[in-house]
């Protein structure tokens, strides 16, 4: 999990306890930005990347485009990116392809496959 305010960074670790989850969750504070050059260096690889940022700041196309250049996927990754249905991501972001889009309300979530 990466978090910017580290109050929330550390409820996500109590969580993870809570959840007998620890073991397998690692949290990281600091801006996505940041922490995701970060894991590029260290090699770090995902199956599964969940990304929802504010609505507001229009970080996500910009994480995405990171996200599709393929370092830190792991073969047939899935990113799922959370977002209002009025700013949609692209369908399209280097190694990402949009595969599935389903709408709660005032949520949508994109699917992207690698």
């Amino acid at each position: 999990l990466v978090e910017r305010e580290p109050a929330c960074a550390e409820l996500c670790r109590t969580n993870a306890q809570r959840a007998r989850l620890a073991d397998r969750v690692s949290v990281r504070e600091g801006d996505v930005k940041v922490v995701l050059v970060a894991l590029e260096r260290a090699g770090q690889r995902f199956d599964w990347i969940f990304c929802d940022p504010p609505y507001s700041t229009g970080d996500l196309d910009a994480t995405l485009r990171r996200l599709g250049r393929n370092a830190l996927l792991a073969p047939d990754a899935v990113v799922i990116a959370e977002h209002s249905p009025r700013s949609r991501p692209a369908d399209s972001h280097g190694a990402l392809m949009l595969v599935d889009r389903r709408r709660w309300g005032d949520t949508e979530v994109s699917f992207y496959r690698a």
